[in-house]
């Protein structure tokens, strides 16, 4: 019994002598923005979500907006891409890189389709990706509902 009561005593010596050095301090909460390999993020709008196709084709404004952090990033590279739908680009493409400007924005012009080009109500699909050295893709994805006139 001595024994036992000797090997607790030196057991619960040990845990007491070393419990401080085991302590956890407080976790720190990772930050919601990072750390990351690439600390950007973008939004992507449209000037309106629905158009009327008619005589003469509708323009709608595609738009992404680039920061780093809370600060707008200046000669990023988008790339915008009609991925499904009629219509095209001011360039008569479905594919165009855009620069971003001294406010992070970057914009393109979309073209829709004639009444005569469409049988009914469709929607197109824009696709807008940030052109980046890492291994991540970052992109955004938004439609515009096209209705056929009468």
């Amino acid at each position: 019994m001595r024994t036992r009561t000797v090997i607790l005593g030196i057991v619960l010596a040990a845990v007491l002598a070393g419990g401080p050095a085991c302590k956890i301090d407080a976790l720190k909460e990772p930050s919601p923005t990072g750390p990351s390999t690439i600390f950007q993020t973008f939004t992507l709008s449209v000037s309106t979500n629905v158009i009327m196709a008619g005589e003469s084709r509708s323009q709608v404004e595609v738009r992404a907006v680039v920061r780093r952090g809370n600060a707008p990033v200046m000669d990023a590279v988008v790339y915008f891409t009609i991925t499904a739908g009629p219509g095209y680009f001011s360039n008569y493409t479905q594919r165009l890189a855009v620069a971003t400007d001294e406010n992070g924005a970057a914009s393109v012009t979309y073209l829709g389709p004639l009444k005569s080009e469409i049988g009914s109500d469709q929607n197109v699909y824009f696709r807008a990706q940030l052109q980046t050295d890492q291994i991540e893709v970052i992109y955004k994805e938004i439609w515009v509902h096209i209705l056929r006139g009468n």
